[in-house]
This record gives C-alpha cells, structure tokens and sequence, in this order.
C-alpha cells in the first residue's frame, strides 16, 4: 500500500457524536447540540483533521517529504501539523512568531518531541508570511518543502473543511463556529451552497479583534469556488474578549461551569468563546423555543495544559470527561 493510500484509509476511520446541551440557567432556550469534532483524533483534533487532510495527501503526491507552516507559540495548528508528521513520517518545520524562550510552552514541547523543527522569527518578519518571495527565501533555508500557510486555510484547507458539514444540516436552523484564519467556515459555506442548503444560517463567532480581513478573505476565496451570495452568514462581534488567546474572568468562570455542568471540555480560545456567545443568545431570547442550533467543537483542547502553566490558579480547567 502506497503512502497515500495508507492516510487516505487513516481519515476514513474517523467518526464524529454528537452531545445534546441540557437546558439551564446558562442556556434556556433553543434546542442545542455540540458537534464534537474534539473526539476525531487525540493529536488531530478538531477542524485540523479536515484541513491537513488533502494538503497531506498533495504533500505525498508531490513527492515531498517535508512540510512547512506557520503558528504562534501556542498555536492548535502547529501542534497537529508536528503530530501528522510523526504519524505520516514527514518532516515539519513550524515558523513561530517571537523568540524562543526555554523551556517551551506544552505546545512547542510537544511539536518538537513529534520531530518539528523550530524556526523562530521576529513579528516583522512573520508578517512576510503570506510573501511568495519569502516562502522562496525560506526554501534556501530548508529545501524544498509543501507549504502550508498558518492555520491550514488555503484551498485545500477549505475543501477539506466542507466535508464537516454533516449531512442532517438542513435540519438545523443554525450552525455556530469560531472563526479564526477561516478556513473551517468557508468550507462549511462552500459545502452548504454545493448542497444548496439555503435554509441554513451560519453564525460566525470570530477570536481575533482584527477580524474582517479574515472574512473578506474567506468571501473571495469560496467565492471563486462559484458562491454567489453569503446570505446565510452572520458575523457575531463582541466575543474575542480583547483579542486572540485574550480571556477574563468572566470567560473563565463560564468554562469551569459550562464543563461542570455539561461534561464537555472546552478550550477558552476558540470553543469556550462560542459557548459562551451562544448561552447569551439564549438567555437574550434570541433563539425561540423550536429552534435547532448545532454548535462545533473545533477541538483545541492541547491548548489548556499550556494556559494552566500560564496561570496555575486556573487547574481546575483541566478535566477529564469520557462521553
């Protein structure tokens, strides 16, 4: 069996439940279920399992055996960029914005004990990232390499995450997401309009303050795929909490509470953000009582181990839930 035969057969072992949301104080109306995207691979997680996918297989179809990307330091996607090429026997280089501190973050720790090399740059050169003539420089450096750009989010990555549009969506009034490089719901809305679910509205929860440029991105980029209108989509503002990996108090304490009485774990940097966007639609009225709302769990769950270490008080983030 060829390479590519054998991560062809791996993605298709995959399967994703599905966990209703009890009603509460937190989220009295609306009928809620969290598509658990976290459950697809321990390493793999998430939306990362979707938009590596194809990009690993063009990797191997090239004739490639390294592959390169971008991240910040406690980046979801660096992490499981690392750990697909351990799993796939690639090289990975993972250029992180900043300077290297010792000892690594849990997330850098892990990358470089699944064999990624490091590559630290100042943020005025991470700026570059999106550079053709950078990315040739950088093959001076390491070869010749796949190059993925941060977050998984070219066309590939965007094909890939369409297929996480399940096929009941059109039951569902809403479906709620984070956004952060966009490549998760763009494909959801390319997937939605090629199976011309018109009924469906998308809810975008972005984590970054800086975020339109991301959605004027993401129009261009499905557009080009043959959308001719985003009707469906609405940007829900006011949930970043200051920025991307931002958090307060507030935040927090709505995860611990969430987790205790859900018995789902979430991230505070994308998931927990969207819970906490779509308990205030509820308990602002705004879903009616009929309404069926599926939120994704996008995964991202490395990530607490290395914000606890951050912020210690913060532990009892740190759970374990077998559903």
């Amino acid at each position: 069996m060829t390479n590519s035969a054998k991560v062809k057969q791996f993605f298709e072992n995959y399967s994703v439940p599905r966990t209703p949301i009890q009603k509460s104080e937190l989220f009295p109306t609306g009928n809620i279920f969290v598509e658990r995207f976290d459950k697809t691979h321990p390493v793999l997680q998430g939306n990362k399992w979707f938009k590596l996918k194809r990009n690993i297989l063009a990797c191997l179809e090239q004739g490639k055996d390294s592959l390169l990307t971008f991240g910040g330091a406690y980046s979801n996607h660096i992490h499981a960029t690392a750990g697909a090429g351990k799993i796939f026997g690639l090289n990975t280089i993972g250029v992180i914005r900043g300077e290297r501190t010792d000892p690594l973050n849990h997330t850098l720790r892990e990358a470089e004990s699944f064999g990624m090399r490091l590559h630290f740059v100042s943020r005025s050169e991470y700026r570059e990232r999106y550079s053709e003539e950078y990315i040739e420089r950088l093959r001076t450096i390491f070869g010749d390499f796949y190059f993925v750009p941060e977050g998984g989010s070219n066309r590939l990555g965007y094909l890939g995450a369409s297929e996480m549009l399940p096929a009941d969506a059109p039951e569902f009034d809403y479906i709620v997401m984070a956004t952060g490089s966009g490549g998760t719901l763009g494909g959801n809305l390319l997937a939605a309009w090629e199976r011309k679910n018109h009924h469906t509205k998308f809810f975008s929860i972005p984590v970054l303050r800086d975020h339109h440029y991301i959605i004027d991105n993401l129009k261009k980029t499905i557009a080009a795929e043959g959308v001719e209108n985003f009707d469906n989509l609405s940007v829900i503002d006011g949930f970043h909490f200051g920025g991307y990996a931002k958090t307060n108090e507030q935040l927090l304490q709505f995860i611990i509470h969430f987790q205790n009485e859900q018995k789902i774990e979430l991230d505070p940097v994308y998931t927990g953000k969207v819970l906490f966007a779509v308990s205030e639609l509820s308990k602002n009225g705004f879903f009616k009582k009929n309404d069926r709302i599926l939120v994704y769990h996008t995964g991202g769950l490395q990530g607490i181990s290395g914000f606890i270490e951050r912020f210690p008080k913060y532990e009892s983030l740190r759970v374990n839930f077998e559903n």
